[in-house]
């Protein structure tokens, strides 16, 4: 089965047995074997309402902007495909909620040492991204008690720590207006005030509970509570903004969710911020390597559309891809070009993207470590296969290859390699990829493997390209696009996810805010109610404790606490009720201060600067 409305990656599930299929790290992502069905992203013109009127155990999600999610049996992908007004059809990638590094644990009050009273304290292995952000001359420059009142910040992550004082007021009460646990339901802010209470009656949810503590300091930079503990004083950017929280995926212990799963999140807080009336400010610290990296996949445009709603910014991590040998670039020229794989020992099954310029014509083989030679892709291949995937078995591997075309949302070419064991693991040593020019126009070529943890430390590019590392959906056009920089050396952070965006050159990251030893709140592994000082504010409890975080996941809150700063004055204050999305953004860009390293803006390490 192979239809052009298909992307490349389904087209390839389709038509492999199913036991490569279930042995692939892609293209078994949202394939359910009991079923046999598929989960879907779709995208359409006209709402396809003939097809679902005729299968009604068919189960959708109808998103804004034309998008929807849907569970299809596999027998019916053909006939979904050949649907009047269905443009493009793609299956759920992985994304990966993730940091550099969690350490340097703030200890209790009394082992911090010294510092003035009153003022911020934290272990010198910490900072306080507010400030030493540029916050604290904003609010001196506008004249108001710029707290984030009025605005909801959006959270879609691994949960959130809901006893943590960080997220209370000060007589205890929660601030979050609503979280919706993907696993069981939407719980109101009188619900989780009833649990925080002890008088609920019920046990606790684990929909209060956040097991890699990745979404409670996100939450906690970008709008957590003024809370103090003796000399100890701490608040995220917008301490006064109510918090509306997704907690993602069916277990918020997976390293790892959907594509889809982010989708319906995006649509549940766009759907709270109208049912409150409130503008809202959207964090999303999750990605993926999967794409082109130009802003086209079916995740990345839904979020560029959804970024026109009224009174909504949207946030996101440039990832922390930059220093790892997941990616690498061609010129291609003249002459040939070997690119150099190192595959470590016991390395499960991943993909290679090769993507390129339709226009540009070359010829591409892929060298086994004991010599074998395919050939993986040339112009006169596309004419002449009868079938759209080919195979090859190299030792203990099955080689899977699709040589992609344009589609009507994405004019680039993807050539998609998967390597998949035969037994458990693929052939380790040196794969080579050789390239041959026949005729050049732009000479672009970009590879990308698997981000998060499908790699082997030792798997990668031997010569690996630091540059369009950015991870998907940070390419996408509208939001706010966030790297880190290191506020103590005030130096871009090397891991940053580095832009400009491939073949589009778009201007990516945004700007970059503090991402290297931020301190934020960690979750907690019990219950403690939190305190209150003798001027009101929260006080530790036994959970209260705070960490250092490093990652751009940690850096992105800080915009978008910033951003809530900002449309409180703007929007709530009444200063500039339009305020928000393209309006903001560029705010940011002419209002970013810039480093010493750096002599041109915007540039692909830090965009326009930092916060």
């Amino acid at each position: 089965m192979y239809f052009p409305e298909f992307e490349n990656v389904l087209n390839v599930s389709l038509n492999v047995p199913e036991e490569e299929r279930m042995r692939s790290e892609i293209l078994n992502t949202g394939y359910s074997p009991a079923e046999n069905s598929w989960e879907l992203v779709v995208r359409y013109s006209v709402f396809p309402e003939r097809f679902l009127e005729m299968h009604p155990e068919i189960v959708f999600d109808i998103l804004a902007g034309n998008y929807m999610l849907m569970r299809v049996p596999e027998r019916l992908l053909g006939e979904l495909a050949q649907t009047p007004g269905v443009i493009y059809i793609e299956i759920p990638k992985r994304l990966y909620m993730g940091s550099e590094n969690k350490r340097n644990e703030i200890m209790k009050a009394g082992n911090r040492g010294n510092t003035e009273k009153g003022k911020t304290l934290f272990s010198a292995a910490q900072v306080d991204s507010v400030q030493v952000s540029g916050i604290p001359l904003l609010r001196e420059r506008l004249g108001i008690n710029l707290t984030g009142r009025g605005v909801l910040v959006g959270i879609a992550d691994s949960g959130i720590d809901i006893f943590h004082p960080a997220f209370r007021n000060r007589d205890g009460s929660t601030r979050i207006a609503a979280l919706w646990d993907q696993s069981s339901g939407e719980y109101t802010r009188e619900e989780i005030n009833g649990f925080l209470q002890g008088n609920s009656g019920e046990p606790i949810p684990s929909a209060f509970k956040d097991l890699s503590g990745h979404g409670t300091a996100v939450a906690g930079i970008a709008a957590g509570s003024r809370v103090t503990e003796g000399d100890f004083i701490t608040e995220g950017y917008a301490p006064d903004a109510e918090l509306v929280v997704v907690r993602l995926g069916q277990s918020g212990s997976d390293d790892y969710v959907k594509t889809t799963q982010l989708m319906q999140a995006v649509d549940y807080l766009v759907k709270k911020a109208a049912a409150l009336g409130k503008p809202m400010a959207v964090n999303l610290s999750i990605g993926n390597n999967y794409g082109s990296h130009s802003g086209r996949s079916l995740l990345s445009t839904y979020l560029t559309e959804i970024a026109l709603s009224e009174r909504l910014t949207i946030c996101v991590g440039s990832g922390n891809e930059a220093g790892k040998a997941i990616h690498t670039s061609v010129r291609m020229g003249d002459l040939p070009y070997e690119i150099l794989l190192t595959v470590a020992q016991r390395q499960a099954s991943f993909s290679i993207q090769i993507w390129k310029s339709y226009a540009d014509i070359c010829q591409i083989q892929l060298i086994s470590p004991s010599g074998e030679i395919f050939r993986i892709y040339y112009d006169a291949d596309l004419l002449a296969m009868g079938h759209p995937v080919r195979q090859y078995r190299s030792g203990r591997t099955q080689i899977v290859i699709y040589n992609g075309l344009p589609s009507p949302y994405q004019p680039l070419q993807e050539i998609f390699i998967d390597l998949i064991p035969a037994d458990r693991f693929v052939d380790s040593g040196n794969w080579r990829i050789q390239i041959t020019p026949v005729r050049i126009v732009s000479g672009e070529l970009e590879l990308w493997l698997p981000a998060g943890n499908i790699l082997n430390q030792g798997t990668g590019f031997a010569v690996p390209g630091q540059q369009h590392t950015l991870t998907v959906p940070s390419a996408s056009d509208r939001v706010i696009t966030v790297g880190a920089y290191d506020s103590r050396r005030q130096t871009y952070a090397s891991f940053s996810g580095r832009g400009f965006t491939a073949f589009t050159n778009q201007v990516k990251p945004d700007l970059a805010a503090p991402g290297v030893d931020v301190l934020a709140p960690k979750a907690g592994q019990g219950i403690t109610a939190a305190g209150r000082g003798r001027n009101g504010e929260l006080t530790g409890g036994g959970m209260a404790d705070y960490a250092g975080f490093t990652g751009t996941s940690f850096a992105a809150p800080a915009v978008a606490g910033a951003a809530a700063l900002l449309m409180q004055w703007g929007i709530v204050e009444g200063n500039d009720p339009w305020l928000y999305g393209a309006r903001l953004k560029s705010w940011f860009h002419r209002n970013a201060r810039q480093l010493p390293a750096f002599q041109t803006y915007p540039n692909p390490y830090i965009g326009y600067g930092v916060l």
